[in-house]
């Protein structure tokens, strides 16, 4: 086209840029916050009452968390995919003025709906379909057929089927948890109770239980090795997991739990040492977690909505 036929007019397709009278691309923010919206990022606001949010990206009911630098890959995708090099390269020198913190608080909020557990019913989302376990049901149903969104992080890599009359003491894992249990029917019993709580995401606040995993002896060359990093791997099968060397933690510390995200369920506070304050972990366990990454505003997850702790320790802990 000559460009008296571009000049100030849109691109068609619902585009964010106009030409100037000498051909050059002008970055219109606004339209491209809304082009934005329509097809990858919006905010996602943990608590509306508070400025903090994450930049997400939802498709098919399944929800992520995403960065600046996704944003940029994705408009430079579609920007090569449609051959509009010219709009790619005025992006690429206009970086740091387009994708900065304060253009993205214009783009709109997510409408999103987060499926939790509820204190009847659990939810373990995998590839092919998301099972549904409740006191006397364990079933599945379709992702089209929910009307709210799902941690992408939660959805368990593996497709699944349902075999209703398998016996669980043939399972390698349930022989596992009777030699750590040293073959005691009731201290088996308690370990699969123990099993159930952790990979149910529902919290009663009259209940604000931490299981710990330690040992029979306090003797530590008598101690380690019984297990304990294994029993949690199983659980971070089923279940977003974020472990944490608690030789030198400190849950008061700047950025604690910075790699604690939206989807995590459970936090494992892993071989602390002897004589910990367990104290210090009472705010966490009992009232919420305090999310603080580098360069985002702190988001504080409510004690029915942050994850569950647990611990792991060679020793006992009063």
């Amino acid at each position: 086209k000559q460009l008296s036929d571009i000049y100030g007019q849109k691109n068609e397709g619902g585009w964010f840029w106009t030409y100037s009278r000498n051909g050059a691309v002008q970055i219109n923010k606004y339209d491209l916050s809304q082009w934005l919206y329509d097809n990858y990022v919006q905010l996602y606001f943990h608590d509306k009452k508070t400025g903090a949010y994450r930049l997400v990206h939802e498709e098919n009911r399944k929800i992520r968390e995403i960065w600046a630098e996704n944003i940029k890959k994705y408009v430079k995708e579609k920007l090569v995919e449609a051959k509009h090099f010219d709009v790619l390269e005025a992006v690429i020198k206009s970086t740091n003025s387009i994708f900065t913190d304060s253009f993205f608080e214009y783009i709109d909020a997510s409408t999103a709906e987060i499926l939790r557990d509820d204190k009847d019913t659990c939810y373990f989302p995998f590839n092919n379909t998301i099972v549904t376990i409740s006191k006397n049901e364990i079933k599945t149903i379709k992702y089209s057929d929910i009307t709210k969104s799902i941690w992408e992080a939660q959805i368990i890599d593996n497709d699944v089927t349902i075999i209703h009359d398998f016996e669980p003491k043939m399972s390698k894992y349930y022989q596992f948890i009777g030699k750590i249990s040293g073959d005691d029917e009731k201290r088996v019993n308690y370990a699969m109770t123990l099993i159930g709580y952790i990979l149910h995401s529902y919290k009663d606040p009259s209940k604000p239980y931490a299981p710990i995993l330690a040992e029979e002896t306090d003797d530590e060359a008598k101690g380690g090795g019984t297990g304990k990093g294994i029993f949690f791997q199983a659980i971070s099968k089923l279940i977003p997991v974020v472990r944490i060397d608690g030789k030198n933690f400190r849950p008061d510390k700047t950025f604690a739990f910075q790699r604690v995200t939206l989807g995590t369920k459970l936090v494992v506070i892993e071989d602390c040492p002897k004589n910990v304050d367990f104290e210090r972990y009472y705010p966490t366990i009992t009232e919420g977690m305090t999310i603080e990454k580098k360069n985002q505003d702190e988001m504080f997850l409510k004690f029915e909505e942050s994850p569950k702790i647990a611990f792991t320790t060679n020793y006992t802990i009063n």
